[in-house]
C-alpha cells in the first residue's frame, strides 16, 4: 500500500477528479480538465451534489478504499451496507453506488483528505484514528465516523488540532 500523504492525495484526486471531469462534460459544468485536484472538486458543491445523485462508480470507490486508513468492514459500516453487499458490488460490472452511499463516500473522502492535510503523515493519521481521544469522550475517532454527527465531532477535533488547540 502507498502510504505517503502526497501519493494518497494524488490517487484520490485522480479518481474523483477524473470522474468529475467526465460528469462535468456531460452536464455542461465549468470544465475542471487538467485540474485533477480533490480540493477543486470538493469546493464545487453543485458538482459534488451532481456526482452524488449520479452515483459513484465502484472503481472510483475502490481507489479511495485502497488508499484509505479503513478496512472493508469499516467501509461497509460507513456506507450502511453489509460486507457481503460490498463484495457483490465489486463483482457487478459497471456497478454504481446509490446516492445515499455516494454521499457517504464523498463525506469520508473529504474526511480523509482533511485528516491527511492536518497530520501530513499517513501513519500518524491512522494512529490517531485508532487511539482514544479525550476531547471525544475517550472514544476512538474511527468509532464515531459512521454517522454525520460523529463525523462532525471528529472533523471539529481535526480543526482544533490543525489550529493547535488541544483539550
Amino acid at each position: 500500500m502507498i502510504t505517503t500523504t502526497d501519493n494518497i492525495e494524488h490517487l484520490i484526486s485522480e479518481a474523483i477528479a477524473g470522474y468529475a471531469q467526465k460528469i462535468s462534460y456531460q452536464r455542461s459544468f465549468e470544465s475542471i480538465a487538467d485540474k485533477s485536484s480533490i480540493r477543486l472538486v470538493l469546493d464545487n458543491k453543485l458538482l459534488v451534489s451532481t456526482l452524488i445523485r449520479t452515483g459513484i462508480p465502484y472503481h472510483v470507490f475502490q481507489t479511495i478504499q485502497d488508499v484509505s486508513p479503513f478496512n472493508e468492514h469499516q467501509w461497509a459500516v460507513f456506507l450502511g451496507v453489509s460486507t457481503k453487499t460490498l463484495a457483490r458490488s465489486k463483482q457487478t460490472e459497471g456497478f454504481v453506488f446509490k446516492p445515499l452511499q455516494s454521499e457517504r463516500i464523498f463525506a469520508m473522502t473529504e474526511f480523509i483528505y482533511r485528516g491527511l492535510q492536518v497530520f501530513e503523515d499517513y501513519e500518524q493519521f491512522k494512529q490517531w484514528l485508532n487511539s482514544p481521544v479525550y476531547a471525544l469522550g475517550n472514544n476512538k475517532p474511527v468509532e464515531l465516523l459512521s454517522d454525520q454527527y460523529g463525523r462532525e465531532l471528529v472533523l471539529a477535533e481535526l480543526i482544533h488540532i490543525d489550529h493547535g488547540i488541544f483539550v
